[in-house]
């Protein structure tokens, strides 16, 4: 709340974060490798949108977990990490999880880094090649 100077009385939007049944099916059958991403300023809401998705043994790439998020702080991202996805992603198959790639923003780098403490940890973090030339991340 002190971040963003919001009052105790105040509401706060943190996340929607939502699987679907056939989606997830794909993520407990092939989780070792794992993407995501946000894109902004693709909705009228205003919200970030935040997308995970692994590979299949048929090379096939599979979104299996989508989040809303107000913005792109890393407070957003902590929240996610912390509360949003242990509570909709079983925990036996996170930790099956070997190898995040992520775009390299310095938000989202940081709270995926203190993730792999607790929710990926035997998993390894590398950036995407595209964002670091590209982005300069």
């Amino acid at each position: 709340r002190k971040s963003r100077g919001i009052k105790d009385e105040e509401q706060v939007f943190h996340c929607i974060a939502w699987t679907h049944e056939d989606m997830l099916r794909y993520f407990l059958l092939c989780p070792e490798v794992v993407t995501f991403d946000v894109t902004s300023h693709t909705n009228c809401s205003g919200f970030h949108h935040l997308s995970f998705s692994c590979r299949t043994s048929i090379d096939k790439q599979v979104l299996f977990c989508r989040i809303w998020i107000p913005d792109q702080r890393r407070v957003s991202f902590r929240y996610v990490f912390r509360e949003a996805l242990p509570k909709i992603l079983p925990n036996y198959v996170l930790f099956r999880v070997r190898f995040l790639m992520c775009d390299g923003d310095p938000q989202q780098n940081i709270e995926i880094r203190l993730a792999l403490q607790y929710l990926f940890p035997n998993a390894i973090v590398a950036l995407c090649a595209y964002h670091l030339i590209n982005m300069g991340w």
